[in-house]
């Protein structure tokens, strides 16, 4: 790790930079994290739009620190290091940040509502309270603090930070703060089950809000906006009645629908004088009114619309530690689903013209925007317990694969290692077996050259399925278990080796890289599908280890079949046309097989493919010219423009069994770590993928691989 990082630094308003600071090391009772993604909150644009308001201009009374600080309060992460003192995090533990900062001393704080502290601040806005200066001859940490989100690394107090279970993606982590405003003005309102609710705004709050009430169930929730797109957001999150105020009576139509008398609960998420009013004509006696919105002016209202109906007004800051914990349990429960709020996700590079300044420009079309400030929040640390889980991995005695296989071992995972030597297959084992004794591989033979032997490997390993099939029908649970597949990596590869056909007479890139694992995939859809159908959906899925190589040396055409050897073309057209084909190929996999919003699938199969970034894996010294590509690899190494090789599987452990590799991934190109990458318009072509997927069927019915 090196010393410094980037950070998105407050200065004032209108008034972000991106700066070079200090990487900030725990304390003994603090974590330092990777934010993998953080909110822009309204509160963000606030400070930016008018200027320094919850942002201190003098030192904060518990920080000691004012502007300019680190921003970014909603953000999810992966802790990265931990203080001596914290024994129940570690790295490689995916969490969520509570932001509050309290004094613990006041009245407020003593009774548990840190949210109401008379010193109260935020993480990413107030920044965080300075043991002493971490390097002694640099003004960074004295002017930006430390704990804002939107930095490359940030420290937190233990107590700030929330573990996440294994079926909560840190994109929907993000959303656990708003998500605690929401939940916190609910249980402000004492709403019950059966009520019925107004609320008044549909902003990320006003939309939060919404799926708590429909969460604990509401009756009625009607929602007002004047803009358009956002009344469609309103529906889409199951709204009952949607309501524009500028052509509505809102008071006279809630009236009409709640029996005469007007909702029994609302909350204002706009903070104006029409809010407060519209709250009063809309409720009926003895309603409950909660403030869930920062004003910016005062208003003028009289006190006997509440007295004369016993109305109660009531506001609603913030949240406790406590609702926190509640929203992150009833993320695991199903019972909320936030993830469509999230409407655009953006990198560091765009804080400002993707993120800010769309937000101010475009907040019709915008509900909430995450940032991800490292690409390289995953890691293998961050992986689940796979105990149970079967995946096979091809080429995996070297390379991409061996380290891709040894993740799956060390982290319990039945492996299947797919190799053309038994004997290396077996000493790569061995080697794995000295780091992780408890690693549990077993070998499949398959010469990527020759398609009988990818058959046959497909085969036995039909065969162990039956084997244990039966087995289980005496009850052996452990073999039901080994029943089943769970992942597929396809990876084996060779890269722009010279012109040379395989055993069953196609170009040896073309039938290495792309047809041998069609075949192999194709063989083994019958147990991938049966083991999606008794799993949950995600847990089955399958990666094509792809390459931007496609980019550059492709076809213009992208397949060729016309000359589908490449006779006239390159080594490297012939390794560009394998790779798209790849591509398409998890495109039409996910097409026929994956998570779809037109069909309801019993047996999703998840699938992507993906570049593994720039690494030497040797791959290239078989390639034309490869004196060239020797020449070039000292230059890229003295310029770091390769990835370490202990990286180099990270894209497809994410794919293939990483917790945030989530549905809406399924059928895209990935680069590292897990973001969506640029491909070939002809990688996009939906008929090229389906011409493909129908050539390669006709060609193996034709070989006798498949009937």
């Amino acid at each position: 790790m090196t010393d410094t990082m980037q950070a998105v630094v407050f200065h004032g308003k209108g008034d972000i930079r991106i700066e070079e600071v200090n990487v900030p090391k725990p304390g003994p009772k603090e974590v330092q994290l990777k934010p993998a993604f953080v909110g822009i909150c309204g509160t963000d644009l606030h400070e930016y739009l008018e200027g320094a308001y919850l942002i201190p201009t003098t030192p904060h009374p518990v920080t000691g620190k004012s502007a300019p600080v680190i921003i970014g309060h909603e953000y999810s992460g992966v802790v990265s290091d931990v203080g001596d003192e914290v024994d129940d995090l570690k790295p490689g533990d995916r969490v969520v940040v509570q932001p509050i900062i309290f004094d613990g001393s006041c009245n407020s704080c003593q009774r548990g509502l840190i949210n109401c502290c008379t010193n109260s601040g935020f993480i990413g806005l107030s920044g965080m309270k300075s043991r002493k200066k971490i390097h002694e001859d640099t003004a960074a940490d004295l002017v930006t603090g430390i704990g804002g989100g939107l930095a490359t690394y940030t420290t937190v107090p233990r107590y700030s930070v929330f573990k996440i279970p294994d079926n909560i993606t840190l994109q929907v982590a993000a959303l656990v703060e708003p998500l605690a405003v929401a939940w916190n003005a609910v249980q402000q309102s004492d709403f019950k089950p059966g009520d019925t609710a107004l609320i008044l705004g549909a902003g990320p709050i006003g939309l939060a809000i919404l799926q708590v009430l429909k969460s604990k169930g509401a009756s009625q929730t009607i929602i007002t906006e004047m803009a358009g797109k956002r009344r469609e957001f309103a529906t889409k999150f199951g709204a009952t009645t949607v309501l524009d105020p500028t052509k509505t009576n809102v008071g006279e139509e809630c009236k009409k629908l709640c029996a005469r008398e007007g909702v029994q609960v609302v909350f204002d998420c706009a903070g104006v004088q029409s809010t407060l009013e519209t709250a009063l004509a809309a409720s009926r006696p003895r309603a409950v009114i909660v403030n869930v919105a920062i004003w910016a002016s005062e208003v003028t209202i009289s006190p006997n619309y509440f007295m004369l109906n016993e109305r109660t007004f009531k506001g609603s800051a913030t949240y406790t530690s406590s609702v926190f914990q509640e929203v992150i349990d009833a993320l695991a429960r199903g019972d909320l689903n936030p993830e469509p709020m999230i409407t655009s996700l953006i990198d560091m590079e765009e804080i400002e013209e993707k993120g800010f300044k769309a937000l101010i420009n475009y907040k019709d079309t915008q509900v909430k925007i995450l940032e991800s400030p490292s690409r390289m929040a995953f890691t293998p640390q961050s992986l689940p317990d796979l105990s149970g889980q079967i995946y096979i991995v091809t080429g995996g005695n070297a390379g991409i694969g061996l380290n891709t296989v040894l993740e799956l071992a060390a982290h319990k995972a039945k492996v299947y290692m797919g190799a053309r030597s038994e004997a290396k297959a077996n000493a790569a084992i061995f080697e794995i077996k000295r780091q992780y004794p408890h690693a549990d591989i077993s070998v499949l033979v398959m010469d990527m050259m020759n398609l009988k032997t990818v058959k046959a490997a497909a085969d036995e390993f039909a065969r162990q399925v039956q084997q244990y099939n039966w087995r289980s029908w005496i009850n052996d649970e452990v073999h039901r278990k080994e029943s089943r597949l769970h992942g597929l990596v396809n990876n084996a590869g060779i890269m722009a080796t010279p012109y040379e056909e395989s055993v069953d007479h196609y170009e040896a890139q073309f039938q290495t890289n792309y047809l041998s694992h069609w075949l192999l995939t194709y063989s083994l859809l019958p147990i991938l599908t049966e083991s999606a159908r008794l799993t949950r959906p995600g847990t089955v899925r399958v990666v094509n280890v792809s390459s931007d190589g496609h980019l550059l040396f492709s076809p213009s055409a992208g397949i060729d079949f016309d000359d589908i050897k490449q006779t006239k073309g390159s080594a490297f057209s012939r390794y560009g046309m394998s790779k798209l084909a790849n591509i398409l190929h998890a495109k039409e996999l996910h097409r026929r097989y994956g998570p779809s919003p037109e069909n309801d699938r019993q047996e999703e199969i998840w699938t992507a493919s993906l570049h593994p970034g720039t690494i030497d894996t040797g791959l290239g010294r078989n390639a034309t010219g490869s004196w060239a590509w020797q020449a070039l690899v000292p230059v890229m190494r003295l310029f770091r423009l390769y990835s370490p090789l202990e990286t180099s599987a990270y894209t497809s452990l994410f794919a293939i069994a990483g917790l945030d590799f989530h549905r809406d991934m399924s059928g895209e190109y990935l680069k590292p770590v897990g973001i969506s990458g640029k491909t070939s318009s002809t990688a996009q072509d939906p008929k090229l993928a389906e011409e493909l997927w129908r050539w390669t069927e006709i060609e193996m019915r034709i070989k006798g691989f498949i009937n």
